[in-house]
């Protein structure tokens, strides 16, 4: 009995414990952390400032551009790429594109506030278009006659210039590869060219393929543009 009673005094004891009024405050984590409130002097909020000036990016490989971070935390950063091989970053933001591909550059603090990117590595084909713009045209059924001209546009939406080297039409019916032109252009970054070509003697069938053959760091690359049948000769 005496132990008993011992027990029943320790129970009353903690009892009477005086309650505190906590704080409790989630992590980004998701832990915890409890502040007694009488030991709290001011409570107030600070507004940080943590952005990168992109969260999605496509770059071209073989170029790089610079993450701009605006940070306030006062805390130094840490800067990472989910995929190394597609693109790496430096401790300066830099991301230098290495092969087609995804990747993720993140930085963050040391207590864990942090930035993403989404970085899109392409090749130079990505950025290179072909389109046929029309033209003066005599049509008989699906032959496109002598003396009839298809007007074609190449255009560069990469960030490089690329040497365009010939343009040639592709029969629609027989596949045969004629009117082979000599271009010989650099075609600037973000700018087109356009060229009209002139059918022979023999005519050609619609659809109409004109492929057109560029070069880019030593490597020759080809896109091509189709003049479909139209249902109103000129």
């Amino acid at each position: 009995m005496k132990k008993m009673f011992i027990l029943g005094i320790c129970a009353l004891s903690n009892m009477m414990v005086k309650a505190q009024n906590v704080m409790v405050i989630e992590n980004n984590d998701h832990t915890t952390t409890k502040v007694i409130i009488e030991k709290v002097k001011r409570i107030y909020f600070e507004e940080v400032t943590f952005n990168l000036d992109k969260d999605l990016l496509s770059l071209l490989e073989g170029s790089q551009y610079k993450l701009n971070l605006t940070n306030n935390t006062g805390q130094s950063v840490e800067w990472s790429s989910s995929n190394t091989s597609v693109a790496t970053v430096d401790n300066l933001g830099i991301v230098n594109a290495l092969k087609k591909g995804f990747t993720t550059i993140t930085v963050k603090t040391g207590d864990g506030l942090e930035c993403k990117c989404e970085v899109n590595v392409k090749d130079i084909t990505d950025f290179i278009s072909a389109t046929s713009i029309g033209g003066a045209i005599m049509m008989i059924n699906d032959l496109i006659h002598y003396g009839s001209s298809l007007n074609w546009r190449f255009s560069n939406g990469s960030s490089e210039s690329v040497d365009l080297k010939t343009m040639q039409l592709i029969d629609g019916v027989t596949g045969s590869e004629g009117n082979l032109m000599t271009v010989g252009v650099t075609v600037p970054a973000g700018e087109s060219v356009s060229y009209s070509t002139t059918i022979g003697l023999l005519g050609i069938h619609a659809p109409v393929t004109c492929k057109f053959v560029y070069e880019y760091n030593g490597n020759e690359y080809t896109v091509e543009a189709v003049y479909q049948n139209s249902s109103w000769p000129f």
